[in-house]
């Protein structure tokens, strides 16, 4: 699969979101995987290059919990000194702008995996209930089709035998 749809969620907006491309994707005949970030394996992690997280955040900018099991897979990768080098990814976090900590739980799922090698591929988005998500969302998402109908030609470029 060249994408895989990630998310964690507390109340279902992230998952609806993760939904929502999902849908687009199939719509567009473009090839992924989508699954809750608790779900998430070191398999997926060393056999997928390209990631898009959607992660929400509880309380004052708290983890969601089933961000928990994929934070532990970074921890213990952090621990092994081993390195996301083939890891792409972007994040859309979603929080409310009136609590203290914006956003604070998937900025810090961005922050652990840059700090592990991981390389955005397409301009992170915090999303403000405060204001609104659908004011970065929409765009947001319009804005991510080129990338991933760049990961779906790499997928059908023949390899060419050097002269």
């Amino acid at each position: 699969m060249p994408f895989m749809i990630l998310y964690a969620s507390v109340t279902g907006k992230a998952e609806s979101i993760a939904t929502l491309i999902a849908e687009k994707s199939e719509e567009r005949c473009l090839h992924f995987t989508k699954k809750c970030l608790s779900e998430l394996s070191d398999f997926d992690l060393d056999n997928q290059k390209y990631f898009i997280i959607i992660s929400s955040t509880t309380g004052d900018g708290e983890q969601p919990e089933k961000a928990q099991p994929f934070l532990k897979l970074l921890r213990k990768r952090n621990n092994r000194k081993e390195k996301l080098i083939n890891f792409n990814y972007t994040i859309l976090g979603l929080g409310d702008s009136n609590y203290s900590q914006f956003c604070n739980g998937p900025k810090l799922i961005h922050t652990k995996l840059q700090s592990l090698g991981g390389k955005t591929f397409y301009e992170p988005g915090w999303a403000d209930d405060g204001i609104g998500l659908d004011v970065v969302v929409e765009p947001w998402i319009d804005g991510i089709w080129t990338y991933l109908y760049k990961f779906e030609s790499i997928k059908h470029v023949p390899n060419k035998a050097k002269p």
